[in-house]
């Protein structure tokens, strides 16, 4: 059946991407719906196909799949026009799949790690459809509208789960709260980068506010903690690069409402001193754990492996994880800290390329352009990559589909901005779809 709807899917890309030629009006639609996916898989799992499954394996990846958002990427790709600009990041992408792609030959399930390289792959895939199409500023806008649109909803649900069926950690859509807060951060930072440019659009004003109640209700104290520090370091940097009396007005309100709302947040943690005591022991055993696998292993385990080596080898045990938590997870709650057991130290390299690039590229464009609203909003981008790196230190989500995907948008919007700001760019017609005289069927790919 799997096939049969996969195939059925991969007919209908070209009369989709057809349409879109005849129909530029659409455009605009495209992107705000590529932005909502990420929201609307987590709310309807059979959005995925798994052409291969191991749903009882511990790791983050759990086989080779495809999912609504990867056949959607491939029809707006269809409609993209050729460009001879090669895009950033290249190198830290290749860099870290090759540490993925080695990995395997000294995991002690070597397919698991190839699963993660097909997830990367996909994720790079998703990157470039949006870079390309980001070159124009208006499918930027689009694009964080649909992100936008998929806060808000959450706000909606979370809200809902709250009051209405008294759960204590409210996840929305989405397995854990954990991940919830993560993926907020890639949406509200951005938007209220948009707020500080004076932007008049309504993902300016409801992105940020959906995004600070999903950090307060959801009970995760690195979400709430580092949304209002992301918010925070946005404004200063702002500022600092373009000091406007609207800026100040801005954090002024903030600042009071900040204060004004300390107690009601507390008040609506669930978490009792224990809990969190307990918490922490976790947190530092799991610490532990990874640890002494990088010491007995630097040259790593093998990607998506970590989980399944740490309790075969007893590793998490040894290191004094409590019974429960092995039972539900032994991943060590750091990214990177699991990429150095799982990579090795050269993987770690590869990874914090990756990471680190996009945001020095953001900032560059932001004090290139300071007097237009897309040096805000390239901004407000580095500044949501900032706050999920840090977010990372205290959660290993980092490496789910669920995050990668929005992590992959964000990195494609800094490339298409970056782009803008570049020379002047040749633009060849797509080959599949161009009108009579040869010009692209739509997105301008023209330096500003």
């Amino acid at each position: 059946m799997k096939w049969t709807v996969l195939v059925c899917a991969l007919i209908c890309l070209v009369p989709f991407a057809d349409f879109i030629h005849r129909h530029p009006r659409y455009v605009p639609a495209v992107w705000v719906v590529m932005g909502l996916l990420p929201f609307a898989q987590s709310a309807v799992p059979f959005f995925d196909i798994a052409l291969i499954s191991w749903n009882l394996w511990p790791g983050y990846v759990k086989g080779l799949e495809i999912s609504a958002l990867d056949l959607f990427a491939i029809a707006a790709w269809l409609t993209l026009p050729r460009t001879t600009r090669r895009l950033p990041f290249r190198l830290p992408m290749a860099l870290y799949l090759a540490a993925v792609l080695l990995s395997a030959f000294q995991a002690q399930v070597p397919e698991a790690a190839l699963f993660y390289a097909w997830q990367l792959l996909r994720m790079f895939f998703v990157y470039l459809v949006v870079a390309r199409a980001c070159a124009d500023e208006r499918n930027v806008r689009a694009l964080l509208a649909g992100m936008a649109a998929g806060i808000c909803i959450q706000a909606i649900v979370v809200v809902w789960q709250k009051f209405g069926l008294g759960i204590g950690q409210p996840s929305g859509t989405f397995g854990h709260q954990n991940t919830l807060g993560m993926v907020a951060h890639f949406i509200t930072i951005p938007c209220f980068a948009l707020l500080l440019a004076r932007d008049r659009s309504w993902p300016s004003y409801l992105a940020p506010v959906s995004g600070w109640i999903v950090a307060a209700l959801s009970g995760s104290r690195a979400a709430l903690g580092l949304a209002a520090f992301g918010a925070a370091l946005l404004l200063v940097v702002s500022m600092a690069r373009r000091l406007t009396s609207w800026k100040a007005k801005v954090g002024t309100v903030l600042a009071i409402v900040a204060v004004a709302s300390l107690p009601v947040f507390a008040s609506l943690q669930t978490r009792t001193v224990a809990e969190y005591a307990s918490s922490n022991l976790d947190r530092a055993a799991h610490d532990a754990a990874a640890a002494a696998i990088v010491a007995d292993h630097p040259l790593g385990i093998g990607a998506n492996n970590y989980s399944f080596f740490s309790i075969s080898q007893a590793y998490t045990q040894r290191a004094g994880v409590l019974s429960g938590a092995i039972e539900i997870s032994s991943h060590v709650h750091d990214v990177y800290r699991v990429t150095a057991a799982e990579l090795g130290w050269q993987g770690l390299f590869a990874f914090s390329l990756l990471l680190l690039w996009p945001v020095a590229t953001a900032a560059d464009c932001a004090w290139r352009e300071r007097e237009q609203p897309r040096g805000e909003i390239a901004l407000g981008l580095g500044a949501a990559l900032c706050t999920v790196y840090l977010h990372a230190f205290y959660e290993w989500i980092f490496l789910t589909a669920q995050v990668q995907y929005l992590f992959a948008m964000c990195m494609g919007m800094v490339a298409g901005l970056a782009g803008q700001l570049g020379h002047p760019q040749k633009v060849r017609p797509n080959r599949l779809f161009s009108n009579e005289k040869g010009q692209p069927s739509w997105t301008t790919l023209n330096s500003v």
